[in-house]
């Protein structure tokens, strides 16, 4: 493909060429002199621009390049215009550049989906394709609209009720689960199992798939979170899962936590209580038997706190990139160069940096009556538009919570037996409920009523539940 990367700088364009699959044996300073020529080949005016003008002096280079340099016979020589939104702010003029020159091959490399959503709406944009994080390939703007408006049903969803970013998360982990594993046919591409537009679409999803609907649904509703992918040298096996950093002042917590939504997927009726793989420490899915692939940054925390200090020195200071990388996640004040000037030549401030590290990515637990909290919360709204039958009592959200953490009976027997067990109910400060009871009868009537008006969730994913 024969391309070039659009840049905008104020009331100039500029283009920036760039052609895969080159292959120069010979003449390559005759090939960089051509290149000199139009590389950052700069327009005013872009508003004004004669595309058909500029297209034939694109054509002129791409003719010089494909007879004189280019070996490889099979070669797609269309042109095609690259733009990333995410390497400036002039959001608005790549909108204008859109909609002026709908002829051109574009392809959008996306990070602002409701800003491109919002302007394009559902017109059609033939020659337009979207490159987005959750999708190997681009898509064309009809399958990226399609695929938004369905997810963004789900997102309004969530937003409706007042969550906070916990009981979100629970949320979104019930309805992704709610999936049942189906891998692709023999003949057919991996990507239908994989890529977001496509699983939204058909009826596969593997471990990839329910980390990428993880990641956008996630991302969409403000939490930062990122896909995980690990490699079993057991088994030669890859796995794809996700991890968040979870700030949440209504529970008063603040780390980041991992979980794998395969793991814990629909395999029986009762899986909407599977929280086994959820909200979890890196230390839980550590193993000498995987090797992480992705995010590199994560392969540092299978050092210890002393490892990490004595391999910062090395590697011209990848480690130490590595280091604030993961810091930078879990809050900006440790962006890369506030943090190397506290560092530099300061030993204590970077051993306090590794400590808090390893502590913010390994917090145990949210804890008991969080959980149950939490819990209660998401069930509410789960009950009320009938996607749980079963009545929310105190028992029940106990219930689930020793399946998860495998509470000892026969220990829990002992320690009441001498008077030193407390069970953890679920914490009214925190759910602002009154009385369980009352609100399961509150519950019932408006279930009910929501029954009645028909106003219950249409969307597929939700109905999965």
């Amino acid at each position: 493909m024969f391309f070039f990367q659009v840049f905008f700088e104020n009331n100039n364009i500029k283009f920036n060429f760039s052609m895969d699959h080159i292959k120069i044996q010979k003449n390559e300073e005759k090939f960089f002199d051509e290149t000199r020529n139009v590389k950052n080949y700069r327009v005013k005016d872009w508003q004004d621009i004669d595309f058909g003008l500029l297209a034939k002096k694109f054509n002129y280079y791409k003719k010089i390049f494909s007879d004189k340099f280019l070996i490889d016979k099979n070669f797609n020589s269309d042109i095609e215009f690259r733009i990333f939104d995410e390497f400036y702010n002039q959001k608005d003029k790549i909108i204008k550049f859109i909609k002026q020159n709908r002829n051109l091959n574009i392809t959008l490399y996306l990070k602002d989906y409701s800003n491109l959503i919002n302007n394009l709406k559902d017109e059609n944009y033939p020659n337009l394709k979207i490159k987005f994080e959750n999708s190997e390939n681009p898509i064309s703007y009809k399958e990226f609209y399609d695929m938004y408006e369905k997810l963004d049903e789900i997102i309004n969803f969530i937003n409706h009720y007042d969550l906070s970013p916990l009981e979100k998360v629970f949320l979104v982990y019930d309805i992704v689960k709610a999936n049942v594993y189906n891998k692709e046919g023999a003949n057919e591409h991996y990507s239908k199992s994989r890529d977001l537009n496509q699983i939204v679409n058909g009826d596969k999803i593997v471990c990839v798939g329910y980390a990428n609907l993880i990641n956008y649904l996630l991302t969409n509703l403000g939490i930062k979170n990122k896909c995980v992918i690990t490699y079993n040298k057991k088994t030669n096996v890859g796995h794809q899962k996700n991890y968040l950093y979870l700030d949440d002042t209504k529970y008063n917590i603040k780390g980041a936590f991992f979980l794998d939504v395969t793991a814990d997927r629909k395999q029986s009726d009762d899986y909407i209580d599977n929280y086994k793989y959820f909200l979890k420490p890196f230390s839980f899915f550590d193993s000498e038997q995987s090797i992480i692939i992705k995010p590199e940054e994560l392969t540092l925390l299978c050092k210890s706190q002393k490892e990490i200090y004595q391999c910062i020195p090395g590697e011209d200071g990848h480690n130490l990139s590595n280091l604030l990388k993961l810091l930078s996640f879990i809050d900006v004040k440790y962006s890369l160069m506030a943090t190397l000037c506290k560092i530099y030549n300061d030993e204590n401030k970077l051993l306090e940096l590794i400590k808090t590290a390893k502590d913010k990515y390994n917090i145990k637990s949210i804890g008991e009556a969080k959980f149950k909290a939490a819990l209660y919360k998401v069930r509410r709204i789960e009950y009320i538009n009938n996607i749980i039958k079963r009545d929310l009592t105190e028992e029940y959200i106990n219930e689930v919570y020793q399946k998860n953490y495998m509470i000892d009976e026969r220990a829990i027997k002992l320690l009441k037996a001498i008077g030193l067990y407390e069970e953890c109910g679920i914490d009214k400060d925190l759910t602002n409920i009154e009385e369980i009871d009352i609100d399961s009868l509150r519950m019932r009537l408006l279930k009910d009523l929501k029954m009645y008006l028909n106003d219950l969730p249409s969307n597929q994913y939700i109905k999965k539940m």
